[in-house]
């Protein structure tokens, strides 16, 4: 490149790994079975959690300039992606490597790796579907919609081919077939909480969108203020949905933080396999906590106040973790004001 406006501090490519929710794997296709559960909503308890002690945060690239580094994703062989809202770029990490992969008009924002190494990006600025790339960066046919979009922010993408588009302003997810038939799958275009399916659904400003390994996808909500007052606040709840539409609120944050985004895994708060699907999710008020979808939260970090400290968990400080991540022992955090990523993982 022409000039450097980054540096790279201790990557190694045995270190990067393929994050959860970007590769779609046989087990996270979504099933029939799961239409017949649903759980009872947990509260965030507010636990501060001494698996702390067990972690070591470093830092796996630090940009120079201002990009608001706002969501990862990792290919399965290993290659780290980054969206760059603010200065319209995704980046690619590739051993020490780091460079531009896209440009991208739009503010980019949410991001997945399909099994066969395409990168999927979703733009707020978007109205008609998903933006896509080959491994090499070449531009490829876009997943269409024919629903106008409106803020979308996220969408999961199946093996075959199947995605779902959190359409946030308009308060609903938008299934796309591989045959390119769009239909809303949840929501009405009217904000709230309601679980249900489909049109009875309420939503308020979904987000995150990610597969789970037990037959459901993983949204983050939020809460509206009335259905008058055009006003609401994203963040609130992690709820859950089925191919059928069936919604359900798995948990709700505290009142003085939003969640800004959640990984998937079958592991516990010490990173031991499980085998259930546990939550793990970054804040606002920089935090990381842990949610088992039986229980309430654990905080695995914080909080500490806007910073940007290395070392162990206990005392490590992000300031706005927008974006994570997590494959195997390695958890990926997008630290959006500090320009970086950072990397979680146990000593």
């Amino acid at each position: 490149m022409k000039r450097e406006i980054f540096r790279v501090i201790a990557v190694a490519s045995a270190a990067i790994f393929v994050a959860s929710f970007s590769n779609c794997k046989k087990d996270d296709v979504l099933s029939s079975a799961a239409d017949s559960s649903t759980l009872a909503v947990t509260k965030n308890t507010d636990k501060t959690s001494v698996v702390s002690d067990s972690f070591v945060v470093s830092t796996v690239v630090k940009f120079v300039s201002d990009k608001g580094i706002s969501r990862v994703a990792t290919g399965e062989d290993g290659t780290l992606y980054a969206t760059a809202s603010k200065s319209n770029e995704v980046y690619r990490v590739k051993g020490s490597t780091v460079s531009l992969f896209a440009k991208v008009a739009g503010h980019p924002f949410g991001i997945k790796v399909g099994k066969n190494g395409d990168v999927f990006v979703m733009c707020k600025d978007a109205t008609r579907g998903i933006a896509r790339f080959s491994s090499d960066g070449r531009i490829l046919p876009a997943i269409q919609t024919s629903q106008e979009l409106y803020q979308p922010t996220d969408m999961a993408v199946l093996d075959d081919g199947t995605a779902y588009i959190t359409d946030s302003y308009h308060h609903r997810i938008i299934k796309v077939t591989p045959d390119g038939t769009s239909t809303v799958i949840a929501g009405n275009g009217y904000p709230g909480t309601m679980d249900g399916i489909g049109a009875a659904v309420r939503l308020t400003n979904p987000t995150s969108i990610k597969y789970g390994g037990d037959g459901f996808i993983y949204f983050v909500d939020g809460r509206s203020f009335g259905p008058n007052s055009g006003a609401f606040e994203p963040g609130r709840y992690i709820r859950r949905i089925n191919q059928y539409g069936r919604v359900s609120t798995v948990f709700k944050a505290l009142d003085d933080v939003q969640i800004l985004d959640f990984a998937l895994a079958k592991k516990d708060n010490y990173f031991n396999p499980t085998p259930e699907t546990n939550i793990f999710v970054t804040n606002t008020n920089n935090t990381i906590g842990f949610v088992q979808t039986t229980g309430g939260e654990q905080r695995m970090l914080g909080p500490h106040g806007n910073g940007y400290t290395d070392g162990l968990l206990k005392y490590a400080q992000f300031h706005y973790p927008y974006g994570i991540s997590i494959k195997g022992d390695v958890m990926y955090i997008a630290d959006y004001e500090n320009n970086a990523i950072r990397r979680v993982v146990r000593k």
